[in-house]
């Protein structure tokens, strides 16, 4: 892995110890404001603010600026430098388009309304089988029904992801102890 890389997975390894608190839909500028708190932001970070945040800028300006059918005047695409082999987003006005520019500007949005309905379908399907797997833990009367429940999440831990596995885990583990302090209780009758 590159040094870069590293300190960019750091970085957000940071970040994600510094907002995991944050149990809830929250503005950027919560996230900036938690951050504040947590004193994350160090010297190295102000060195690379000002070009960042000229950057952002100029991207916000090119997304705002549309002509008078409030059509975008600015396109942008994604190719590979062919110089680096990075890939790199690069703007163009529609007014210089050329038929193979409105040809890549079309394959991209393409691909990326592919990929945006992916995650879509992502989302739902992990969404579908979290609320399964709750459903049929909560369900559960007897331990031997917590446990086939509980087999539902075989194989599924990488797709439902850490987060939803998790509650899951919490949720059979508070299930378990509801479903042995009745059992304790009607043994004790």
């Amino acid at each position: 892995m590159k040094l870069k890389e590293r300190a960019e997975e750091t970085a957000v390894e940071r970040i994600v110890a510094c907002l995991s608190a944050m149990n809830r839909w929250a503005t950027i500028d919560e996230f900036v404001d938690a951050l504040d708190e947590a004193d994350f932001w160090d010297e190295s970070f102000h060195s690379k603010v000002e070009g960042q945040a000229k950057k952002q800028f100029i991207r916000r300006m090119i997304r705002k600026a549309e002509d008078e059918a409030d059509w975008p005047i600015w396109a942008n695409v994604k190719i590979q430098d062919a110089a680096t082999g990075v890939e790199v987003r690069v703007y163009k006005q529609e007014s210089l388009f050329d038929v193979a520019d409105y040809a890549q500007v079309c394959c991209y949005h393409r691909q990326a309304g592919l990929r945006h309905l992916g995650m879509a379908r992502g989302y739902r399907d992990r969404a579908e089988l979290f609320d399964q797997i709750r459903a049929a833990l909560l369900g559960a009367k007897k331990i031997a029904q917590l446990q086939a429940a509980w087999s539902l999440t075989n194989g599924k831990k990488t797709r439902l992801g850490d987060e939803l596995f998790t509650q899951l885990q919490t949720t059979k583990d508070s299930r378990k102890a509801e479903l042995l302090e009745v059992a304790r209780a009607s043994r004790q009758t």
